[in-house]
């Protein structure tokens, strides 16, 4: 038998085992408590005995009911619906409670998008629900919430499928083993016009005391051919005479020019360089702050891209006297084939946004566009420029519902709509997936909910979706979107999605941390229509690994 409790604490839910309504310590061992002025609805309440070693079991929830179960309007509409599968043939529905004091949810399973066909079921009071033994087939299926007013508006619609080929098959490419052969941790890939990957590792390579704060070399990049043979193409070394001498750190991907070179930046010693197929490194330019992005080749045959933090204007190669660029919170900037650079535009942290780290899209009315990760009101924006330099904001995050703070670069769909993720927002705080119009018009189109937890078991109301997306979306042939998250998921390494221009969404792999890599950070589409991504842990010994993915059905 444990001590005697100090103080109680109640909690009052709009369904079973929630505490979205109270939470809160009665502050003394009162076994009695009065509220006053409680709206009509249904309450799921229960009581936890707290004292000093802790806080004791919950007792059963109690339903009480206020005003007779009478209610002003429906429901409103549930969020976030996802469908699992285990063992095969059972399927695992769950989803958010809705508001309005709902009595009770029904499920709605159809054979095609909208429809109800195979089956209608209640689920009782209960935010999530278990079917077994489940034929075959590709289901729709979305829920509703009911009480005495009537039902409320469907939940996104989740697709799952049983049995057959669902896609979505992960397999380990290449598993990053570090210093000083091999890279490590964040990279990206991009396939060249020879069928093979040339890609980005942050870290890895030469041990360098010039980058022995990460302990994996100054990074490197490489060739992947399709099965799997990788081979070392550039290997950057840093200067310990001044750190920023020399280009070191290349985060984002590789663009492969009409000339046939590829081209990219680095985050410190920032810099524009090029490279040879062959692994012929030349530097461009040095940039005014450091580069996290791909960049991108206009019609102009210029390369343009962001820096996330600094203003105009770069440093000169020679370095034997301090260099100081101007100041500002990133920019968007122009460099030709040649190395010649210019600043289109400089951010401040005003409304405008700052740190771009999300890099551009070439859009098809021949401007960029792109997102900053903070500024105006602290959870970033989304702007449109011209390749000559105007500039306008079309968006600008709350970090409400609409999410917040996004890393990932645009993808503009074939509707002509742009598509992207922020990593933060909402009141999970775990991202979202979002369409806007080139004009600005903004639609929410997915809420992440999923944290990583410490094991599988499924957690009742608990969408296990994924959380922080940070890679690229990437368009399917379908019109549907692909997408990977960097952690949540059912066990904690990340997941990846597909998701309708109307915002259906279904979860179609979970990465474990095993050769496949976990928490991934970059995705691609290649000429064999499998998907290929980088995955930041994981692997061999835990550095990170290149992946592929089946297309999902």
């Amino acid at each position: 038998m444990g001590c005697a409790p100090t103080a109680y604490i109640i909690q009052a839910g709009s369904a079973p085992g929630l505490s979205n309504l109270a939470n809160f310590s009665t502050g003394n061992t009162d076994t009695s408590f009065s509220a006053s002025g409680v709206g009509n609805g249904s309450y799921y309440i229960r009581i936890i005995g707290t004292n000093a070693a802790g806080a004791g079991g919950a007792s059963p929830d109690v339903v009480l009911t206020v005003g007779n179960g009478s209610c002003t309007a429906a429901p409103g509409a549930s969020a976030s619906l996802t469908v699992s599968v285990s063992a095969s043939t059972t399927l695992t529905f769950a989803w958010l409670a809705a508001s309005g004091s709902p009595t009770s949810y029904t499920l709605q399973v159809g054979s095609s998008a909208g429809s109800s066909n195979l089956a209608v079921i209640n689920a009782g009071n209960a935010t999530s629900y278990t079917a077994t033994g489940v034929p075959n087939g590709t289901y729709y299926a979305r829920v509703v919430a009911v009480n005495a007013c009537g039902t409320g508006p469907a939940s996104n619609e989740s697709v799952v499928t049983v049995g057959g080929s669902a896609g979505g098959v992960l397999s380990a490419l290449h598993g990053f083993v570090g210093s000083p052969g091999d890279g490590s941790n964040w990279s990206t890939l991009t396939q060249g016009a020879d069928g093979n990957f040339y890609g980005t590792s942050v870290t890895g390579g030469p041990f360098s005391s010039a980058c022995s704060t990460n302990l994996f070399g100054c990074g490197l990049l490489f060739k992947l051919t399709p099965s799997g043979a990788f081979t070392v193409l550039y290997t950057f070394t840093g200067s310990t005479a001044f750190h920023n001498a020399t280009p070191i750190y290349p985060y984002g991907a590789l663009v492969q020019a009409t000339d046939g070179n590829f081209y990219g930046t680095t985050s410190e010693g920032p810099a524009v360089f090029k490279m040879t197929p062959s692994g012929s490194v030349t530097l461009l330019t040095f940039l005014g702050g450091g580069s996290y992005a791909k960049l991108v080749q206009a019609g102009d045959g210029n390369f343009y891209g962001t820096t996330a933090a600094g203003g105009s204007g770069a440093c000169s190669p020679d370095r034997s006297a301090v260099c100081l660029v101007n100041s500002g919170s990133g920019t968007v900037f122009k460099v030709t084939p040649g190395g010649t650079l210019s600043t289109l535009k400089v951010f401040d942290g005003g409304p405008d946004g700052s740190a771009p780290y999300g890099g551009l899209v070439l859009a098809s009315d021949g401007n960029l566009y792109g997102t900053t990760r903070t500024g105006a009101t602290g959870f970033g924006t989304v702007y449109r420029i011209t390749t000559g330099g105007s500039f306008m904001r079309l968006y600008t995050f709350t970090g409400g519902a609409d999410g917040g703070n996004p890393y990932a670069p645009l993808l503009q769909g074939s509707d002509g709509n742009l598509y992207g993720s922020t990593q933060l927002g909402t009141s999970f705080n775990v991202g979202t997936i979002f369409k806007i119009t080139t004009a600005g018009t903004f639609t929410t189109l997915h809420i992440f909910h999923g944290y990583s937890v410490p094991d599988g078991a499924p957690r009742p109301g608990i969408p296990l979706d994924g959380a922080y997306p940070g890679a690229p979306l990437v368009q399917a042939p379908d019109g549907s979107f692909v997408g990977v998250t960097a952690g949540g998921g059912a066990l904690s390494g990340g997941t990846a999605f597909k998701i309708t221009s109307s915002g259906a969404y279904s979860q179609v792999a979970v990465f474990s941390g095993n050769a496949e890599g976990s928490s991934p950070i970059w995705l691609i589409r290649a000429s064999d229509g499998n998907y290929y991504g980088n995955g930041q842990y994981g692997g061999v010994v835990n550095q990170g690994a290149v992946f592929r993915m089946t297309p999902p059905q």
